[in-house]
């Protein structure tokens, strides 16, 4: 039992290993050589044919969005129509680099998105492992902490999981790979010795190491909404620590 619960002494916290680096991807630059593009088209002499169309040109090349603008460079007919060389497509593309900078990248400081991932992996861990032991207790102080604990960090894990969204992040979708290991571990154990491990690692140990991350987010962070975040929820995992520690207690005199 002693060696079980040495095993699961790191499970469950909210401060995972391997928490993944958002890439920064410079592509501001990217769309630039299309306008220069259709300038090396001089030469061309052949004014005549096209002369009896030429409000057929302009319009045919709108729709794409990389689109050359072949049609607009016909240089050597001023006389043609003097509206449709006005028409100057490159004007167009000016607007493309702009539309493609928040693609897939998120402007928080790696140390923000770490506390975001976790945070919201730990809140994924702290619902299975309740689920669990709903499945699993027949002590109903047991049954209220954990339903306690579903309840509030779904609702925690629904605000950090829009705040990350809103912010450029995937965030994850359940508890790390080590959190699922060591719920999967406590599975195995029944009556009292699963109580006594679900109260001790993800009532206690796991919320004093989530109190401590939330706590240094609430000072350290640099993006105002993360740091808003983390000093709204902290009140809420202050209060299931010290019902965690109150059942952990009372289990031990029994």
């Amino acid at each position: 039992m002693k060696h079980t619960l040495s095993t699961l002494a790191l499970a469950l916290g909210f401060a995972v290993a391997g928490a993944s680096a958002y890439a920064q991807t410079s592509t501001a630059a990217g769309t630039g050589s299309t306008a220069a593009s259709t300038q090396t088209a001089p030469g061309a002499g052949t004014a005549g044919p096209g002369a009896n169309s030429p409000d057929a040109t302009p319009s045919g090349t709108m729709g794409a969005a990389g689109a050359t603008g072949s049609a607009v460079p016909g240089t050597s007919a001023p006389d043609a129509s003097g509206t449709t060389p006005g028409a100057t497509s490159p004007a167009a593309t000016d607007n493309q680099p702009a539309a493609s900078t928040g693609n897939g990248e998120s402007a928080l400081a790696d140390e923000d998105q770490d506390f975001l991932e976790n945070a919201i992996q730990g809140s994924h861990a702290e619902i299975v492992g309740s689920q669990l032991a709903l499945e699993k207790t027949e002590n109903n102080d047991v049954r209220a902490f954990a339903q306690m604990m579903i309840d509030d960090h779904q609702k925690m894990v629904q605000e950090a999981e829009a705040l990350a969204t809103k912010k450029g992040m995937e965030p994850p979708t359940g508890p790390s790979a080590l959190q699922t290991t060591e719920i999967t571990a406590l599975k195995a154990l029944t009556g009292g010795a699963f109580d006594a491990m679900y109260v001790n690692r993800i009532g206690v140990a796991s919320h004093e190491a989530t109190v401590e991350m939330f706590e240094q987010a609430s000072r350290e962070a640099q993006d105002p909404e993360v740091k808003a975040m983390a000093e709204k929820t902290l009140p809420k995992l202050r209060e299931h620590l010290e019902h965690a520690r109150a059942l952990n207690e009372k289990q031990e005199k029994q």
